[in-house]
C-alpha cells in the first residue's frame, strides 16, 4: 500500500531504507499506491529508469527517497513535499496465537493532504509518481532553542538531593 505523508512515520516500507541509511547505504523506498491486487510493472521500469541517476548524483547523507506509484499508468513525476493524512480510526481488540490480547488500529482516511499541489499525497491523488526526500532527523531546531529557554522542572540543581520515586526510604 501507500506510504504517503505523515504516514511514513508508521511504514515498514520507510523504516527499512532509514536503516539503510543508517549503516551509510543511500535508500530508496518504493510503494505502490493502492489496497487492490498489486501490479509492480510501472513501479519497476521507474525504479530500474531511476536507478543510474540516482547512483551518480550524491544524496545527502541522512536522506532518502520516498518513492509512491499511483494505481495504473503514471502521468508522469513530482518531487514532493510529505502531506498530511488524518484517519477516523478503529479499534479491534484481537488475540493473538499465545492468547494474548493486543490492539489493532485501522480506519478510512478522513483527509487526505488537502489541496497543496506540492505533497506526496495530492501528485499520487492525481496520478504521478511523487519522490520525496525524506530525513530522520526529526529534530525541529527552531523549537528547540526556545525550549532551552523555558522555566524547566527538574533542574540538575533541582535533582540534587531528591530520591529516586521506586526507592525505598532512606536511599537517595
Amino acid at each position: 500500500g501507500p506510504n504517503l505523508g505523515t504516514d511514513v512515520l508508521y511504514s515498514g516500507t520507510v523504516s527499512a531504507a532509514v536503516e539503510g541509511i543508517i549503516n551509510g547505504i543511500p535508500s530508496l523506498a518504493v510503494s505502490l499506491a493502492t489496497h487492490q491486487e498489486p501490479d509492480f510493472s510501472w513501479a519497476v521500469r521507474f525504479v530500474l529508469d531511476l536507478l543510474p541517476e540516482f547512483t551518480r548524483q550524491v544524496v545527502p547523507t541522512g536522506t532518502l527517497l520516498n518513492i509512491n506509484v499511483p494505481p495504473g499508468v503514471p502521468r508522469g513525476v513530482r518531487v514532493t513535499k510529505l502531506g498530511n493524512i488524518r484517519y477516523v480510526n478503529v479499534v479491534d481488540i484481537r488475540t493473538d496465537p499465545r492468547g494474548r490480547a493486543y490492539f489493532w488500529m485501522a480506519g478510512e482516511p478522513l483527509e487526505l493532504g488537502g489541496d497543496d499541489p506540492d505533497t506526496d499525497v495530492r501528485a499520487v491523488k492525481d496520478g504521478f509518481i511523487s519522490i520525496t526526500p525524506v530525513q530522520i532527523d526529526l529534530t525541529d531546531y527552531l523549537f528547540m532553542e526556545k525550549l532551552k529557554k523555558w522555566s524547566l522542572p527538574w533542574s540538575r540543581e533541582e535533582l540534587v538531593g531528591k530520591r529516586h520515586p521506586g526507592a525505598s526510604a532512606g536511599v537517595n
